[in-house]
């Protein structure tokens, strides 16, 4: 089940926090995979293959990226608001999170 606009806006905002500094990389977004427990919390989190070859190639959005994905696995923001369909087990979530 995909996860809705307001859904992945819900999971940002849980994240947001734990981006050292959004500011030097406004506009930017990234296509993430995250994996969670039944609880919610994250368990692992990478780039996403749509965006494997900017990772490679661009030096600051790499910068973007690996700081997006630091803080998905960050404890204080890695319990994420899940929606009540997919809450209960673990899960492997495709999320877009934008600066």
């Amino acid at each position: 089940m995909p996860l809705s606009k307001a859904e992945q806006a819900a999971i940002a905002e849980k994240i947001r926090p734990c981006v050292p500094d959004t500011q030097p990389f406004a506009g930017m977004s990234i296509h993430l995979v995250l994996g969670t427990n039944a609880q919610g919390r994250t368990e692992f989190a990478f780039v996403s293959a749509v965006d494997e070859g900017k990772l490679q190639s661009d030096p600051h959005y790499r910068e973007f990226a690996l700081s997006v994905v630091r803080a998905a696995l960050t404890p204080a923001c890695s319990g994420l608001p899940l929606p009540a369909g997919l809450a209960g087990s673990p899960r492997r979530l495709d999320f877009v999170f934008s600066s």
